[in-house]
């Protein structure tokens, strides 16, 4: 998957056309993000934090990669999340300066223990944005998404029968929002 991503972005950074069909952005995000089985049993959600970068391939239509971070109150683990959103405007208000979007989403998960397992997941993902430009070169929003994570073959096992905690990742769905910064190159 990461390799997909890359060669997408690639795609469209080297493509000369895409570059007189829109801006290119780069920027970074906060959020919270919390799976079905935490929510039901009454866990917190779990803080994320990311960098993205985006080419539009029209007025309409852009392609976001995005690496995350999932925070973890666990020492003995590490999150990261890498996705290749793609962004439909629905509607452009105020003057364009106010834009409404869905979103559709692929990526991969990894969680690395410092006891040297690894689970690695991949997920799918719909959601809905509303973006606002400032100042013309910048841009804030805000998203919202649901989506569903499924564990790749190969994962191993935790050592503990402990509960399971939030800062895990879980196979099922799982809902996401976060707020983004953004400037236009």
């Amino acid at each position: 998957m990461r390799l997909l991503a890359a060669a997408l972005l690639s795609a469209a950074l080297l493509t000369p056309s895409l570059a007189h069909a829109g801006r290119f952005a780069l920027g970074v995000s906060l959020g919270r993000t919390q799976a079905e089985v935490d929510a039901d049993a009454d866990l917190d959600a779990s803080s994320t934090a990311g960098i993205w970068g985006r080419v539009n391939l029209g007025k309409r239509f852009g392609v976001d990669l995005e690496y995350g971070k999932v925070s973890s109150e666990e020492d003995a683990t590490r999150i990261r999340s890498l996705s290749l959103v793609g962004r439909f405007t629905i509607a452009e208000l105020r003057g364009g300066t106010l834009r409404p979007m869905v979103l559709v989403g692929l990526g991969s998960d990894e969680t690395t223990y410092t006891w040297d397992a690894k689970d690695e997941f991949t997920h799918a993902e719909l959601g809905a944005a509303i973006e606002f430009d400032l100042a013309r070169d910048f841009v804030i929003g805000l998203d919202f998404r649901a989506g569903d994570r499924s564990r790749e073959d190969g994962d191993q096992p935790l050592p503990v029968d402990a509960a399971r905690q939030a800062s895990w990742l879980a196979d099922g769905s799982y809902r996401s929002g976060r707020l983004y910064l953004g400037i236009r190159l």
